[in-house]
């Protein structure tokens, strides 16, 4: 009985108290626990960090913006372009943070660029959805774009030797799915059909090893292009992907299938996606990320859900299956891909 328990507390382990400590990802000082902190601010400290590259000597929270003679602010967060220099005019991207309830600061942020002369990118990010924009030399001075760059790296077509683990892949689905919602407005299932295909490609795409470069991805070029209403290269590369996912696993999809997305809203979920390394990411991440869509999209209309992954994790240590034995689950209701080491999902 000592045994289960055991494997029971290092499987569940214990709920940590909301009201407890918190501290800056970049600082690692101690800071209020609100969402807008919780939720959002250290998040993107870290995925700016792990899954972008920027080191922490080169970021601060809490940065003061002077305006002329005016000091405002403070930015939740800045980028300077190295770490030597931790001034205004080194400065090379700011992010704004809000809670998950706030759909306002977009205009804030434009205020803190606008003072900033080195600066080149800004985010908004409020937990769920995100917003990015570049700061133009001319009028308008500012466009809507779909990524910041990586550490050292133009914001393009990125080589598949670069591609990096997801640390909060959740967040990145999340955007996603909201960008889906507002700007093409599917219905639930169709946004979560929508994101399996473009998952699907992206994951074929990794495991091609006869490019180097991606051809999942999109460059800042063709993103304007596609805003402007321009033909390029782009719909032809996710085309040929989705052609060829439908010429190789014709059990998964028919001879018609499209993605049934507008050009633009597959650009930016394209854009979210193109540096991850799926395949790599670990299983913990990735699970939770579809539990999470499938939650929102199928739980509740159709009474279907997923074990958690504690609780997976007990059965298996249970068990303690070895390399030899067939594990029989005559309930489980899920299909696999274990080409693509993708998380089950429902049929």
């Amino acid at each position: 009985m000592n045994q289960v328990s055991d494997v029971i507390e290092s499987s569940v382990g214990l709920e940590q108290p909301e009201e407890g400590k918190l501290y800056d990802y970049i600082t690692k000082m101690e800071i209020q626990n609100t969402p807008e902190n919780r939720e959002a601010k250290v998040v993107i400290e870290e995925r700016l960090h792990k899954e972008y590259g920027y080191d922490l000597e080169q970021m601060l929270p809490e940065f003061r913006i002077q305006k002329g003679s005016t000091l405002i602010g403070p930015a939740d967060v800045v980028i300077f372009n190295d770490s030597k220099t931790k001034n205004q005019d080194n400065i090379f991207a700011i992010i704004e943070c809000k809670r998950k309830d706030r759909s306002d600061g977009i205009e804030q942020l434009k205020t803190y660029l606008a003072g900033v002369e080195s600066a080149q990118y800004g985010i908004w990010f409020n937990g769920d959805d995100i917003v990015y924009i570049r700061r133009l030399k001319k009028a308008p001075h500012w466009k809507l774009t779909y990524n910041i760059p990586r550490k050292d790296e133009p914001l393009g077509l990125p080589r598949k030797d670069s591609l990096k683990p997801a640390s909060e892949l959740v967040k990145a689905f999340e955007s996603c799915h909201n960008h889906i919602y507002v700007n093409d407005g599917h219905l639930k299932d169709h946004v979560f059909n929508e994101m399996l295909k473009v998952l699907f490609i992206k994951l074929m795409d990794e495991k091609d090893y006869t490019s180097k470069v991606c051809k999942f991805g999109i460059t800042e070029e063709e993103f304007d292009e596609i805003q402007e209403g321009k033909e390029n290269a782009f719909k032809e590369r996710i085309q040929k992907l989705l052609n060829l996912a439908k010429s190789q696993h014709k059990d998964i999809f028919s001879k018609d299938e499209v993605i049934n997305l507008k050009l633009s809203t597959l650009a930016f979920v394209v854009g979210q996606l193109q540096n991850y390394d799926l395949s790599h990411s670990s299983r913990d991440i990735k699970g939770l990320a579809f539990q999470k869509f499938v939650y929102a999209h199928q739980r509740g209309d159709r009474g279907e859900f997923f074990t958690p992954d504690p609780i997976i994790d007990l059965a298996v240590k249970m068990i303690n299956p070895n390399m030899n034995e067939v594990v029989m689950d005559p309930a489980c209701g899920k299909r696999y891909i274990p080409s693509f080491n993708l998380t089950p999902y429902m049929l």
